[in-house]
């Protein structure tokens, strides 16, 4: 395994979790503050995770990409950020919840 196939599947692992939390997390800051500049923040850091994951394509190749989304993307990481996402609204809201009282 090469310097370049390790960089790939790091940019590959990091591009769902950077993507929606960075666009959840940043949308959250606009609607609390009312200022434009999270959203435009939000579907930039959305974006930049897409460049990630050609990035990783690039590096990995092909073949061993497709095999990294496969075995583990659709395994490991797609459970933990639906459950995570999970855990964000809930807290959002108990403190939507909190703040009415």
């Amino acid at each position: 395994m090469t310097l370049e196939m390790i960089v790939g599947i790091i940019l590959i692992a990091i591009n769902v979790p950077l993507g929606w939390f960075g666009m959840l997390w940043l949308g959250y800051y606009g609607k609390k503050t009312g200022k434009k500049i999270y959203y435009i923040l939000s579907i930039t850091v959305y974006v930049f995770s897409w460049l990630l994951l050609a990035a990783g394509f690039y590096l990995c190749g092909k073949d061993y990409a497709s095999f990294i989304i496969d075995k583990y993307i659709k395994t490991y990481m797609y459970p933990v950020v639906i459950l995570s996402l999970v855990a964000f609204i809930l807290i959002f809201l108990i403190k939507k919840r909190r703040n009415k009282k």
